[in-house]
């Protein structure tokens, strides 16, 4: 939650909610807690470390293991929309939205979908939307802004990603 902050900074927590390092009582992060906070923190320009706690013997709990597979699972198709990326050049709206950009590219993380989006005035010019891994999305851009519409958009289980292209 919160601004775009412009110094280096990041996020630390743990897999387990119930204990720092090891603990056999496991109240794990849902995929989509972790995927939630990942995206808040990338578009607001941290860094997100995601602790696991391994028993005396240096092994990671098998339940930690198949949380972190599906993270890596979902880096797999959005990845490009988390690695090498700037946060902006929207300042997030929490509970919203979140977008960071890359080249020409913004990426725009929905953490909610309505039957619009609306996403304050910009200097880059849009040439195409869509929603990553899904099909084309009708927008128009003004003065006062952009709009989106999110009629065609599937919802994914965690986030919602599209991309805009810029000219």
């Amino acid at each position: 939650q919160g601004p775009i902050i412009n110094t280096p900074w990041e996020k630390c927590l743990n897999l387990n909610q119930v204990s720092w390092g090891y603990n056999p009582a496991q109240n794990l992060m849902s995929l989509k807690e972790i995927i939630v906070m990942l995206v808040n923190t990338v578009d607001r320009g941290g860094n997100l470390l995601l602790n696991v706690g391994p028993d005396a013997q240096g092994v990671i709990p098998a339940t930690h293991i198949a949380r972190l597979k599906e993270v890596g699972d979902w880096l797999q198709k959005y990845g490009e929309s988390i690695y090498g990326t700037r946060p902006g050049p929207f300042e997030p709206k929490d509970d919203v939205y979140g977008a960071v950009q890359k080249n020409n590219l913004i990426y725009v993380h929905l953490l909610s979908v309505g039957d619009t989006l609306q996403l304050p005035a910009s200097d880059k010019k849009i040439v195409s939307c869509r929603q990553m891994l899904g099909s084309s999305l009708p927008f128009t851009q003004n003065e006062s802004g952009i709009v989106i519409q999110l009629s065609k958009v599937k919802p994914d289980a965690n986030v919602t990603t599209l991309v805009l292209e810029t000219k």
